[in-house]
């Protein structure tokens, strides 16, 4: 090769290149410091021209060429691409030796032994054919037969491996405990609890540090299974296996009953709510566990208040991690139908009343809500018949629970579902009285069945007798008061006494402010001084507040009418008395008194223009819907004589005034019109005398009359007026 071949770096034919690095090789040893020589020695290296790639090698050479003449460019062009070429190589080494790793990680995972049920029950096989004498085979074995592992399940077979295991290692708890379990459940075995409860105890003999056995132990002691029950024993016994193991949530749910109810401790609602609260921390899949907590949530069970929205919540929990228990169902409709806890739903609760009874139908409970939804409407249309029929199989399942029997009383009484009968009524009465004597309500329908003769003959006495019962066993309720305050206000069944019946008027309105009846009855006791003395004042106010808290009720604006009418309490308007008597006319056009004081309003201009038509035909239609009261047909009698709103038909008159008078010798209206009538012969023979008698008597009964006073000197007759009088 020519020197200057080499100057020039051309090394373009293979042949050239061995020759060309022994010669760098050689001018390098000649000269340690000739850069050009060690320039291309150093490619020689980088390229592998004329021998093997040797990047470090060829570094090396490029750092001294550096180092000898730091301007030169192609050196240091060189020393950049080896660096990050090493860099690069260490980066997707890194890289190259994450994907291998990943992909054994795979490798191994699909390649990781997976149980083969079948080969392990048939490992467990050959171990007891090959050693008999094995009691852990035999156990294994057992567990196989008992949970259908690798073989199919036999309860039986189970118990024989667990009953051989445990002959030939008497000193194995579990194998006692396995045992226990067979016996108490009759897996395998006939159900024994004594069996069940001497292998627990030696269980627990042998080995006192295992929770389970303490556990299982004092579930005997509990229910006395095979031992008599002990409930302090028991409490021991879980106490005890919450001690060695905090981490079962049974056991702590298990300590919350113990310490609600008082099973072998004192009751401590504290400690019960903190039980129930780690059970449900420790195992938040567990339904029954968020019910309990619900529970004490609901009834303020170790804590300050109630706080019925964690309850429902804790219920739907429950619900949804177990909807196959009907009570969840249950008492979640209850939340739904009276917005405990959650908006009212009515839908919801009469799907979950439906839900519980599908579930179970054989809970009276279910059947009596799903009939209560029907009576009320409550989340479905009203259907009478069903809810008797719902009550009536409550009843069939239950005949000892005086609600249903009380309720199917109601139903018999108003005809709800099925016909009006009285005598069952009284009957269902009687018999849910009978069973639970300690609920008001039951004396209350007793006595109203006594005080209205319903499937039972009236009596007066009885009535009251059982309406102060109700009232004595809850006092709370108004309309035991106001029951009690009309017998002593009309004498039933006792004395009449105003001052009781006042006393108790007042309490039922105290007691309950928004009933109209109570307000109007204490309104009477104060218009007609029963048991207080007379105040129009209160009279006024009090059937006002009557009419504004029921404005359907005809009989409040025509008392208030009255009121108005005669200035009792208030000024006199006219007016409003007017329309007062319209309103209560509107509300009930089939009371004789409201169109009499209507015809009254007509006939004298009272609020409205007098008319004589309509004050006619407004006492022809109370004389129409009542005949039996005498001043309707003396009314006529008056619109007969002085031709109001008809023709003047003074026999007509007579007719009338006489018809009054034998309904009621004491109608004054009837007895003036007859004097008259006699007095001048109108409708009959002149009779002066007749005349005398009859104005005389009505003079007696109503001396400010000035009509009669009138009628009383044109019959020449003196009266002597005098202090007296």
């Amino acid at each position: 090769m020519e020197k200057e071949q080499f100057d020039e770096g051309k090394f373009n034919d293979l042949a050239d290149r061995t020759p060309a690095f022994d010669y760098c090789k050689k001018c390098v040893e000649e000269d340690e410091n000739d850069v050009n020589a060690l320039l291309q020695l150093g490619e020689c290296y980088y390229f592998g021209i004329g021998t093997g790639t040797d990047e470090k090698e060829a570094r090396k050479i490029f750092k001294r060429v550096k180092k000898l003449d730091p301007t030169n460019k192609q050196a240091k062009k060189y020393n950049r691409e080896i660096i990050w070429e090493s860099i690069s190589n260490i980066f997707w080494t890194v890289i190259g030796f994450v994907v291998c790793l990943y992909w054994i990680f795979v490798f191994f995972d699909s390649c990781e032994i997976k149980p083969n049920p079948k080969k392990e029950f048939k490992s467990y096989q050959e171990l007891v054919d090959t050693n008999p004498s094995n009691s852990e085979s035999w156990y294994e074995l057992g567990k196989c037969y008992d949970n259908g592992y690798g073989t199919k399940e036999d309860d039986v077979l189970a118990f024989e491996c667990y009953k051989k295991a445990n002959e030939l290692d008497e000193n194995n708890a579990t194998y006692w405990n396995q045992l226990g379990l067979c016996y108490h459940d009759g897996n395998g075995t006939d159900v024994d609890g004594k069996k069940a409860f001497e292998c627990y105890k030696k269980a627990n003999e042998l080995d006192e540090t295992d929770a389970v056995y303490w556990y299982n132990l004092g579930w005997c002691y509990e229910y006395g299974t095979g031992t008599e029950v002990n409930e302090k024993k028991a409490f021991e016994c879980h106490k005890k296996a919450n001690e060695l193991d905090e981490s079962l949530a049974y056991v702590w749910h298990r300590l919350g009953l113990y310490y609600e109810y008082g099973i072998g401790i004192e009751i401590n609602e504290t400690k019960a709510f903190e039980c129930y609260k780690k059970a449900n921390e420790l195992d938040e899949t567990n339904a029954e566990y968020w019910f309990s907590l619900g529970h004490c949530y609901q009834e303020g069970i170790g804590l300050l208040d109630n706080d019925f929205n964690k309850a429902f919540e804790c219920y739907k929990k429950a619900n949804e991690l177990d909807n196959s228990i009907p009570s969840y169902w249950d008492y979640l409709g209850v939340y739904y139908e009276y917005g405990i806890g959650t908006e009212i739903n009515e839908n919801k609760a009469f799907e979950c009343y439906k839900k519980a009874l599908e579930l179970d139908d054989t809970y009276s409970r279910y059947w009596f809500s799903l009939g209560y939804c029907y009576e009320c409407g409550t989340g479905t249309v009203v259907n009478e018949k069903n809810a008797f029929e719902y009550y009536k199989k409550a009843n069939e399942l239950d005949d000892t629970n005086a609600t249903y029997w009380n309720r199917l009383g109601l139903c018999f009484q108003h005809g709800t579902g099925t016909e009006v009968d009285g005598k069952k009524a009284f009957e269902y009465y009687k018999k849910a009285n009978e069973l639970d004597p300690t609920v008001a309500a039951y004396w209350n329908h007793l006595g109203l069945c006594y005080d209205n003769g319903t499937g039972t003959e009236v009596d007066g006495k009885k009535a009251f007798e059982y309406y102060k019962k109700a009232n004595e066993l809850d006092p709370t309720v108004a309309a035991y008061w106001n029951r009690l305050g009309l017998c002593y206000d009309n004498g039933t069944g006792t004395e009449v006494d105003g001052k009781k019946a006042f006393e108790c008027y007042k309490k039922a309105t105290e007691l309950d402010n928004t009933t109209a009846a109570y307000w109007y009855n204490l309104g009477l006791c104060y218009e007609n001084g029963i048991g207080t003395e007379v105040d129009e004042k209160k009279v006024f106010e009090c059937y006002k507040k009557a009419n504004e808290l029921d404005p359907t009720d005809a009989f409040y604006w025509n008392r208030l009418g009255l009121c108005y009418d005669n200035g009792t309490g208030t000024e006199v308007d006219g007016k409003k008395a007017f329309e007062c008597y319209k309103k209560a006319l509107e509300l009930n056009n089939t009371d004789s008194f409201y169109w009499r004081v209507l015809g009254d309003c007509y006939k004298d201009g009272i609020g409205t223009k007098a008319n004589g038509k309509k004050a006619f035909k407004c006492y022809k239609k109370a004389n129409k819907i009542d005949k039996t009261v005498s001043s309707y047909w003396s009314l006529l009698g008056d619109c007969y004589k002085d031709g109001i709103g008809t023709e003047v038909d003074r026999k007509k008159a007579f007719e009338f005034y006489t018809k009054a008078n034998e309904l009621d010798a004491d109608d004054i209206l009837a007895l003036r019109g007859l004097g008259f009538c006699y007095l001048y012969g109108l409708g009959t023979l002149e009779d002066r005398a007749k005349a005398r008698e009859l104005l005389e008597k009505a003079f007696e009964l109503d001396p400010d009359d000035e009509d009669i006073k009138s009628l009383l000197v044109q019959a020449r007759i003196t009266i002597v007026y005098t202090d007296d009088n």
